[in-house]
């Protein structure tokens, strides 16, 4: 069982508490602003790092739990706060960082528990500290923004439901602007990996490829996540970043651009997130796409848990294996859309280091490998 009151982090942010005094509008220590932001990037990185933007329950949970929040007018709230006061003042990015390594340790458990995670007080901020509600920038209700549109299938047609916080026209200037798309071995989750690094022509750089399709801007991204953004240039022939420190070399040099339209694949691919606390107990999600040459695709999803009594030696496990989804896919530049056979769309940057033989592709920016 996933233990999601423990919060480990919470200590780590703590030096960021006593420095500077309440705001005279609102009585709200200076930890409750960081604490509130934590919660909100780690609810993010568990979404995108379990991919439950195609999962329908877990999307509709994620929806719910960002209208209850209003979570992109606390978002700016919490931002302008931070550079108000002294002692938050530069620690945006280490906040994200510190809710980055806390969804790592919670993977994969999280993922298959992510509707208990989203009740608990913890991850409701707005609810936690009501006094930020005084200090919303915009007292617009609750609105239906990212709840869904209808726009016509372009294979049949047919009125279809897009579920995601895609925005096409984000999508479109988004991929339009990037130069290539390069690799670079980033940490992501408490790990490292091999990350696709979008270069684009303004000079900018941006190691989360989900960028293109979760978010309603650019603008909403560098609020949300700005320890993922870089600037780029060239060194002689070689590719450089420059984040907080010196200007490196990306790990891979190779140059990469996106699919032409109406690509097709003939590959099954499975990324899979496991973990063990010791003691007998481990997880594990998988979840698996099959992209074939007529343009139709299966995907789904699996989880499985083990648990051991330390005292007794009982073992007990459990095991999730929601039915597989179908429906039809297509491909271009950056962009994979999934229009499901239920009317569902939904939109996923896509990438690969090999467009003749794609043995892996990176989906939002996680890696699926060819099985």
């Amino acid at each position: 069982m996933l233990r999601i009151r423990a919060w480990k982090y919470l200590p780590a942010i703590a030096f960021m508490a006593a420095a500077s005094p309440a705001s005279t509008r609102v009585d709200i220590s200076d930890e409750s602003v960081a604490q509130a932001l934590v919660s909100l990037d780690l609810v993010n990185a568990i979404y995108s790092e379990c991919n439950l933007a195609d999962d329908g329950s877990g999307r509709r949970v994620f929806q719910s739990w960002s209208e209850r929040n209003r979570v992109e007018e606390l978002q700016t709230t919490l931002i302008q706060i931070v550079s108000d006061r002294e002692a938050l003042s530069g620690k945006r990015e280490k906040i994200s960082q510190l809710a980055s390594q806390q969804a790592g340790r919670m993977l994969p458990e999280a993922c298959s528990q992510f509707s208990q995670l989203l009740r608990i007080d913890d991850m409701n901020p707005l609810q936690r500290y009501p006094q930020l509600q005084e200090r919303l920038t915009d007292s617009t209700p609750r609105s239906a923004k990212g709840k869904g549109r209808v726009e016509a299938s372009r294979d049949t047609g047919h009125n279809v439901s897009v579920t995601n916080s895609y925005n096409p026209e984000h999508a479109e200037s988004t991929t339009d602007a990037i130069e290539f798309v390069v690799f670079d071995y980033l940490p992501r989750g408490g790990e490292f990996a091999v990350v696709p690094v979008m270069l684009f022509e303004n000079g900018e750089a941006c190691t989360d490829m989900a960028l293109i399709t979760e978010y309603q801007d650019a603008e909403q991204h560098k609020r949300q996540h700005p320890a993922r953004w870089r600037q780029w240039r060239f060194q002689g022939d070689r590719v450089q970043l420059k984040g907080e420190g010196d200007w490196q070399d990306v790990q891979y040099q190779q140059q990469y651009t996106g699919f032409p339209e109406g690509y097709r694949f003939d590959h099954r691919y499975k990324r899979l997130n496991s973990m063990s606390s010791g003691g007998g107990n481990f997880a594990m999600a998988s979840r698996h796409i099959e992209l074939n040459k007529d343009g139709t695709f299966i995907s789904g999803q699996a989880t499985f848990a083990n648990s051991e009594n330390s005292t007794t030696g009982a073992q007990a496990s459990v095991a999730s294996l929601p039915d597989n989804r179908t429906g039809r896919y297509r491909v271009e530049g950056y962009l994979l859309t999934l229009e499901y056979d239920s009317g569902e769309v939904v939109h996923k940057s896509i990438v690969t280091d090999d467009q003749d033989d794609p043995e892996v592709i990176w989906i939002n920016g996680y890696d699926y490998v060819s099985y």
